[in-house]
């Protein structure tokens, strides 16, 4: 885990970057390396059927030795299941998936609940999905890390917030 890269995208359509901003600055707090997508790829993200899209998708992926991929779609719920359907046929067809030898250990999605609820029934390759009201210590969970990784000022709210709930 250590070694991991947490790379993060999202179609360029999606202006909902907060989220992605959010998750990036909680695994830099707990030392993790992140790397968001720029514009260029945000592109190829919202043009998944797209050969070019595919190869500047790749090429970030390797460029950035990204293991684990966060994607975000909070815009349509049937749009964001099938583009997070759409995404885990080109990480499958192009081999990037750990299980096919690829990089890529784990994808995970964040969108709207509704969105979650379909790429979980429908994306098996999806290893957890955010809807955006987890904590740290949930989101951390979610990505299968310990809540030990949070430093300390971030952790002390975690432990509020388990005994106030």
């Amino acid at each position: 885990m250590g070694e991991d890269c947490f790379g993060l995208a999202r179609p360029r359509i999606d202006v909902h970057a907060l989220g992605i901003d959010a998750v990036a600055q909680l695994l830099e707090d707990c030392g993790l390396r992140t790397v968001a997508a720029d514009e260029e790829v945000c592109a190829a993200f919202g043009a998944l059927e797209d050969r070019r899209s595919a190869e500047r998708i790749e090429g970030w992926l390797t460029a950035n030795r990204v293991t684990v991929l966060g994607f975000s779609y909070r815009l349509d719920p049937a749009d964001g299941a099938r583009a997070c359907r759409k995404l885990a046929d080109l990480l499958r067809r192009r081999g990037l998936l750990a299980r096919d030898g690829g990089p890529l250990r784990a994808l995970y999605f964040a969108g709207l609940p509704e969105t979650c609820e379909r790429v979980r029934r429908e994306v098996p390759e999806v290893a957890g999905v955010f809807c955006g009201d987890e904590t740290p210590a949930e989101t951390l969970r979610i990505l299968g890390l310990s809540a030990s990784r949070l430093p300390a000022a971030l952790s002390e709210g975690v432990g509020y917030d388990d005994t106030r709930l």
